[in-house]
């Protein structure tokens, strides 16, 4: 496709079961339905679904109202595809929710009626689906008394992509708890190829995981006391370990089938992670390139004190059991506070900025697996779970740990741009040759007939290309651990003295004794801190001063001593001549 898109329409198609709402394709207008003069839709990481709207005009010559074609609009599904230089480009599959009718007239009379049709994507199934169980379906309890059998027989649930799936399955699934709410359409069933919702959405596109994407015990989901129940959504969130792990629906093209299919994501955060050898996930993710002609417009930030964290801490919890990891902080044999531990604490942003705490609670662990040796005995095989936690809290930190030095915002296209979708990056060229990488976590595209529409897209981490903010950050916990073990590795005094008297003084040389005015004035404010003895008193005074725990200026630099040049009286009488450095 070109990057000219001079050509720019969208295309709706509604679908229906029955006759009495109507199942039907709009392209430009349609006799009984109007035209299409504007569409917006919009889509965004965190919450399940994104949002359409579509405003009709009424045609002028209307034999039957919109009323009478949707006499039960909601849940009556929708694709929205743009047609671009020929091309299609399918963005959406979604569900109406409601039509809302608008009559204005101007002031010369003129009087203009349009409706707009608003709805949500496929992420509406997730958010109306609730998991309580209906105790007076005998269908139901029987179902869900062999959910909670197959979940009580096994040791663990296995790691997020494992329980996701199950979950997806025992609700959505052929004869699931809520397989028959979302049947298709005969329309949309002849284009997905299957009967049900479950069997149209993608799951090759959620990431197979190992056990070091932890495994869960608990699953209080199942309880169906829960009062209104919960959204399918909001249980799926807490399993799929979300401190690592980020989860959406969209469009994904399917290649063994050849078409645009639902899908839901499941993956690893793209992290960019300090000390990875090669390529890291960032690296790896889809981009999409924008051009310097592409851009109208954007609006971008660095900073803020929302974005800066300090203070990193991991708790976890299974079955209501909390715990904090801090405690045991020394068991994995890492420097304390620096990445790779728990917590993790940058101390001269805490010293800058106070204290910023980033604290997150998981319900997974790495659990350990029995197996049977080659002599027959069984034995744990498994990884700490003290080691995964710290690697999972130290690629959180690379993640946001760098996002004060970060750009972050907004950028409009001058076209309509389908190809830009949110968990993906996108690299902005510049006007003087720089590119920036930018990681899209919402866009809304906007459409108006007989325009090319518009882009929106909300960024962050934002960097220019080959930059690396993680080697400043790692700067400052290695300059921080260096002077620490130089003021660790000395010995520190039993009774803490002025500095003058804690070197040793020449043997000829007496130490005068304090005097009473300096030991009141000892008493009256306290002890000094303790100074590490050290060689030169002032290489222990200017490494407080570096650290931030001492605010005593430095004394000023003596002279250096200058060489003897004067002649014994042995010498004299020698002739000995001296080396000066006029003569050498």
């Amino acid at each position: 496709m070109g990057e000219t898109y001079a050509n720019t329409r969208c295309e709706v198609a509604f679908h229906s079961e029955g006759d009495d709402n109507f199942d039907g394709v709009v392209f430009g207008s349609h006799p009984q339905l109007g035209r299409i003069v504007g569409v917006t839709t919009t889509k965004g990481l965190g919450g399940a679904s994104g949002t359409f709207q579509i405003t009709m005009k009424k045609p002028t010559d209307q034999n039957q109202s919109w009323a009478q074609l949707f006499p039960a609009p909601e849940g009556v599904w929708v694709r929205i595809t743009y047609i671009i230089d020929g091309e299609r480009r399918p963005l959406l599959w979604g569900m109406i929710d409601s039509i809302v009718e608008n009559v204005q007239r101007q002031g010369s009379g003129q009087r203009t009626e349009t409706y707009t049709i608003t709805g949500r994507d496929i992420g509406k199934v997730f958010e109306d689906t609730k998991t309580i169980v209906n105790l007076f379906a005998v269908s139901s309890i029987e179902m869900f008394a062999a959910m909670l059998q197959a979940y009580n027989t096994q040791p663990a649930l296995g790691p997020p992509d494992v329980v996701i799936k199950d979950i997806l399955k025992r609700w959505l699934g052929n004869n699931g708890l809520a397989s028959r709410q979302y049947r298709l359409p005969q329309s949309l069933a002849k284009i997905a190829g299957v009967e049900n919702f479950y069997d149209a959405l993608n799951l090759d596109t959620i990431q197979k995981m190992d056990r070091g994407h932890g495994e869960t015990l608990d699953m209080s989901i199942l309880n169906p006391d829960q009062q209104g129940g919960a959204a399918l959504w909001d249980i799926l969130q807490q399993y799929c370990n979300g401190l690592i792990n980020e989860m959406w629906l969209d469009l994904a093209y399917d290649q063994n089938k050849k078409a645009w299919r639902p899908a839901f994501y499941l993956r690893e955060r793209i992290f960019r992670t300090e000390g990875v050898g090669g390529l890291t996930l960032w690296d790896n993710a889809p981009i999409f390139d924008l051009k310097v002609g592409m851009v109208r417009g954007w609006q971008l930030a660095k900073g803020g004190a929302a974005n800066r964290y300090n203070y990193w801490l991991l708790h976890g919890g299974v079955l209501g059991d909390q715990y904090s990891t801090q405690a045991l902080t020394h068991s994995i044999g890492k420097e304390p506070y620096k990445p790779g531990a728990i917590p993790i604490i940058n101390l001269d942003s805490m010293q800058r900025h106070g204290i910023r705490p980033y604290v997150v609670t998981t319900n997974f662990l790495p659990l350990y697996k029995r197996e049977k040796d080659e002599t027959g005995e069984l034995k744990e095989i498994g990884q700490n779970f003290i080691t995964l936690a710290a690697n999972w809290l130290k690629r959180a930190h690379d993640w946001y740990g760098v996002a004060p030095g970060q750009l972050s915002g907004t950028i409009t296209t001058t076209r309509l741009l389908p190809g830009l979708r949110v968990g993906e990056r996108v690299r902005e060229e510049r006007h003087n040759g720089s590119r920036v990488v930018y990681y899209i976590e919402s866009v809304t595209h906007n459409w108006s007939y007989p325009g090319a529409g518009t882009s929106t897209i909300t960024v962050t981490h934002g960097q220019i290309d080959g930059e690396n903010l993680l080697d400043a950050l790692y700067a400052q916990y290695e300059e921080r651990s260096t002077t620490s073990k130089a003021l660790s590795d000395v010995k520190q005094s039993d009774d803490p003295q002025p500095i003058e008297a804690q070197t040793r003084a020449p043997q000829d040389e007496v130490i005068p004794a304090r005097s009473e005015d300096e030991k009141a004035a000892r008493t009256k404010t306290g002890a000094p801190k303790s100074v590490p003895t050290v060689g030169n008193p002032l290489t222990a005074q200017a490494l407080q001063v570096a650290l931030g725990e001492s605010q005593d200026p430095l004394p000023p630099k003596e002279a250096p001593a200058q060489p003897d040049l004067s002649l014994s009286e042995d010498d004299l009488n020698r002739g000995t001549k001296i080396s000066t450095p006029e003569n050498t």
